[in-house]
């Protein structure tokens, strides 16, 4: 005797979609290092515009003096010329120091005295605009 042996008439699903195999290999980066490089790269960083500050500091220094020594040096060349230029006229009127003090009496000679005299008192602008 032989039995039958049922016959399975349901379709058993067959899958069709393939797992992908990862063929490359992902480096493994040890955080520590990274940390520790971005540290390096900002304290480089924060180096680097420190001394960037300081250049554009002592530049700036530098472009004031030079433009404090050029003007200086203009003022002392126009004095000059003024000097010269008051030296043996005659004061057009008397001029005082803020004190009272007599600089120079009008109509005396513009001597050196005079001069020194007015540029302490700060009164020789006033005596520059008053000669004859």
């Amino acid at each position: 005797m032989t039995e039958e042996i049922p016959q399975v008439t349901e379709e058993i699903p067959q899958v069709t979609e393939e797992i992908p195999q990862v063929t490359e290999e992902i480096p493994q980066v040890e955080e520590e290092k990274t940390s520790e490089t971005l540290t390096q790269q900002a304290e480089a960083l924060k180096a680097a515009l420190k001394r960037a500050m300081a250049n554009q500091q002592k530049m700036a220094a530098e472009k004031e003096a030079a433009a404090a020594q050029s003007a200086t040096a203009t003022e002392k060349a126009v004095d000059d010329r003024r000097r010269r230029l008051l030296l043996g006229k005659k004061a057009a009127r008397t001029i005082k120091a803020d004190n009272g003090i007599v600089i120079v009496e009008e109509g005396a000679d513009i001597t050196e005295e005079v001069l020194q005299k007015a540029k302490l008192a700060n009164k020789f602008m006033d005596l520059s605009m008053n000669y004859i």
